[in-house]
């Protein structure tokens, strides 16, 4: 099955490759809440969870926009690279560059 094919069907999530935080940083997380914890008083980062939730939410969908975008401008490039350049125009000549030419018709 295609990438595309999966995308449509909603088989294809970024959750399912993604890493395990290692570790050792998982524990410096957890440093760092509880060295918050401690000189801001207990239930301070309860109080503010939910904004930091959103907040990581927004930047995971961001840097997935983002990352999206430059696939796309990747395979653009790479098509553009190895596709042979059309020696016609993009747009046929019945259709009229400018408003000037609506109504006049074409000699050729």
């Amino acid at each position: 099955m295609s990438i595309l094919q999966n995308i449509y069907d909603s088989q294809c999530s970024p959750e399912k490759t993604r890493k395990q935080v290692p570790f050792s940083l998982r524990l410096k997380e957890r440093a760092f809440l509880d060295a918050i914890e401690e000189g801001m008083g207990p239930g301070f980062i309860e109080k503010h969870w939910e904004g930091l939730c959103q907040l990581e939410d927004f930047m995971c969908y961001t840097n997935f926009c983002e990352g999206f975008r430059t696939g796309i401008l990747l395979m653009l490039e790479v098509t553009e690279t190895q596709r042979p350049r059309k020696k016609f125009p993009l747009r046929p000549s019945f259709i009229p560059i400018s408003p000037q030419e609506v109504g006049t018709e074409s000699t050729s």
